[in-house]
């Protein structure tokens, strides 16, 4: 879902606005891993790990989008 709202956001302009929200998102991902780390819970923390990765992807991409 939060993809899908950052691409709506970037395909009319609204950079700022997307970056945001997924640094939030990011910051957001890191306090679950912290948690889940301490829960000891292993596949779910690798789960959170790569969202966290993709927000930092997309977090690097927005700004060449047209």
């Amino acid at each position: 879902m939060t993809i899908i709202t950052i691409c709506l956001l970037a395909s009319i302009g609204q950079i700022y606005l997307a970056k945001g929200i997924v640094a939030m998102s990011f910051v957001a991902l890191r306090f679950i891993y912290i948690y889940l780390y301490i829960a000891d819970l292993p596949k779910a923390r690798s789960t959170v790990w790569t969202l966290a990765f993709l927000c930092t992807m997309i977090m690097y991409l927005l700004p060449i989008l047209p």
